[in-house]
């Protein structure tokens, strides 16, 4: 698959202006019903690619953009498929195949979402209206997400115009979706209109299931003075939504009830009962001068209806005012790339780690005499080979089922080298063994000693376990390090965790504004004893009065076996 010609690539964006071409006459019915146009007095439809350019530039040129020019293979489309399957949106993915002006859908699911079933029939429905109205489709075989949200995660930082970093990080990223190798379709994606830029590659399909082309008009003097908001509670809206506070607005402040007509019309949320109100379809919204457009769990399809009535849509800004602002860099600054940039991390870090090492050579009967040694505890279960050959990447657990968190942090750590390649990194043909348990794993030999002579305090958990001393160098996410002495008794290499990310975005907030506490929210783990830090902290909170003052502190989740009153939620 190739996506090379201007006008086969902007094909798509016509299907939308076909798919809105729906003939419904302006008729005029009871003098008070609004009156629903297919074209504004004095316009006519934009149809053609010149008419289209403006939405082509800033719409289906951007999506298309990291794709224009490359080639893929079956093969990859085939390990972005089984990339995606591993988690709950293969319920909503399908194959579309395009083959001599016939289209079908191949959902990846045996048995598919009803949601899935009616979009993919409204879209395939949708390619088959174009294909009779004379457009035509170049055979071809794709993936396509009609869930409600982006699935591809850029493998580099995206940056805007000015340099400046999407502040709405995809869900996919947190869920560690894949940097896909071959373009995917989506319905929907996250997208920064002020930065003018996304993290999420997915290519935008037309959906067809919703049809926007009609324009409804209704005499200003006769439309009620009030703001309309007819919405629905999906499952995944929390109890403190926008939604909810405009109805909780109407019926708590005699302002909300003077000018607000709001009210839920479908509930599927299980966790929360509420009155439902009256239904009212897009043309009678026209009645109303004011249309309120809150933000619900993901893009607002209604949104693009409400904005052809004549009334005035008021739509909640994703970025307050007042929210912190993200940047990818500081002013004045630029993101260290180069070794030379680099070299105080790699002298500070790496370098340490590596010196036990350098100039030494291990056999394959090394590595399994070590492993023979580690899975005696443990750690065992927390233990992987990592085998690196030609550019590919995969795994091996030492046990049969491997922890959930083993699991978890292992896969975060293949997906980021492969992202690596993607990105363009060339890694050696390697086999070596990886620890994602919270500790280092290997004890040296000898007593460590840091520049000034002096041992390292910092006496390793493995030492106390007995821990081997590796002949070989085993990688670990974590280790201990003596910040004074300069120094470790743990002879572990760290290893890039992948999982969380730092440095990708930094945060800023106006020191006038801050809150003039000390803010603390951790989780208490099981091995955690009753006088840690985390417990001395909030215990100084609730029984004294400077404590009560200056600290805002909190556990947000207890894995420990001591009773704890949580915080409501974290704070991201």
């Amino acid at each position: 698959m190739v996506i090379r010609s201007t006008r086969a690539r902007r094909s798509a964006l016509l299907l939308v202006a076909l798919a809105c071409s729906i003939k419904v006459q302006g008729q005029a019915g009871p003098a008070d019903e609004p009156v629903v146009m297919v074209e504004a007095p004095g316009f006519h439809r934009a149809t053609t690619d010149e008419e289209m350019a403006g939405i082509y530039r800033d719409n289906l040129d951007a999506d298309l953009a990291p794709w224009l020019g490359r080639q893929y293979t079956v093969r990859q489309l085939y390990d972005l498929v089984d990339e995606l399957i591993k988690g709950r949106p293969q319920k909503y993915l399908s194959l579309v195949v395009i083959k001599g002006g016939e289209v079908m859908s191949l959902p990846l699911a045996a048995k598919p979402m009803k949601l899935t079933i009616n979009r993919m029939r409204a879209i395939v429905e949708g390619l088959r209206n174009g294909t009779a109205a004379g457009l035509a489709y170049p055979d071809s075989l794709y993936l396509l997400n009609v869930w409600d949200e982006g699935r591809c995660v850029a493998a580099r930082p995206v940056l805007g115009p000015d340099g400046r970093r999407p502040a709405n990080k995809p869900r996919s990223a947190r869920k560690k979706g894949p940097a896909c190798a071959v373009p995917l379709f989506s319905l929907i994606k996250s997208w920064d209109h002020e930065v003018k830029a996304s993290d999420e590659t997915d290519l935008l399909h037309p959906c067809f299931n919703h049809v926007y082309g009609n324009l409804v008009n209704y005499p200003w003097e006769r439309k009620a003075d009030k703001a309309l908001m007819r919405a629905a509670m999906q499952a995944q809206m929390r109890r403190n939504c926008t939604r909810l506070w405009i109805i909780e607005l109407q019926r708590s402040h005699p302002e909300g009830q003077r000018l607000l007509d709001a009210g839920i019309t479908n509930n599927l949320n299980k966790r929360h009962k509420l009155e439902l109100a009256n239904f009212v379809n897009i043309s009678d919204h026209a009645r109303w001068k004011y249309l309120l457009s809150a933000d619900g769990f993901t893009a607002s399809c209604r949104l693009g209806k409400l904005l052809a009535t004549n009334s005035v849509v008021l739509k909640g800004r994703r970025r307050p005012a007042d929210e912190p602002v993200i940047m990818a860099k500081a002013p004045g600054f630029h993101r260290a790339m180069t070794d030379e940039e680099m070299a105080g991390i790699y002298r500070d870090n790496l370098d340490a780690d590596l010196a036990p090492w350098l100039g030494r050579q291990y056999t394959v009967r090394q590595l399994y005499d070590f492993v023979d040694e580690l899975i005696k505890d443990r750690p065992q279960k927390y233990l992987s080979l990592v085998v690196i050959k030609g550019g590919e990447v995969l795994s091996l657990p030492l046990v049969a089922n491997p922890p959930s968190l083993a699991s978890s942090r292992t896969r975060a750590m293949v997906e980021g080298l492969r992202n690596g390649t993607a990105a363009g990194l060339a890694y050696p043909d390697s086999l070596y063994l990886l620890n994602v348990w919270d500790e280092g794993r290997c004890v040296a030999e000898r007593p460590v000693l840091g520049p000034d002579g002096r041992r390292a305090s910092n006496k390793p958990r493995s030492e106390r376990k007995q821990g081997s001393s590796c002949a070989v160098p085993l990688f670990s996410i974590i280790k201990r390090w003596d910040i004074e002495v300069k120094a470790s008794n743990e002879t572990d290499l760290l290893h890039p965790t992948f999982k969380h990310e730092y440095g990708d975005e930094l945060v800023f907030y106006p020191w006038e504004r801050k809150a003039d506490k000390a803010l603390m929210r951790a989780g208490m783990q099981a091995q955690m004893r009753s006088n840690c830090t985390r417990l001395w902290i909030v215990e100084l909170q609730r029984s004294h009065p400077e404590g009560q003052r200056l600290l805002d502190a909190g556990i947000t989740k207890n894995r420990s076996k001591h009773k704890l009153e949580l915080e409501a939620a974290p704070i991201t």
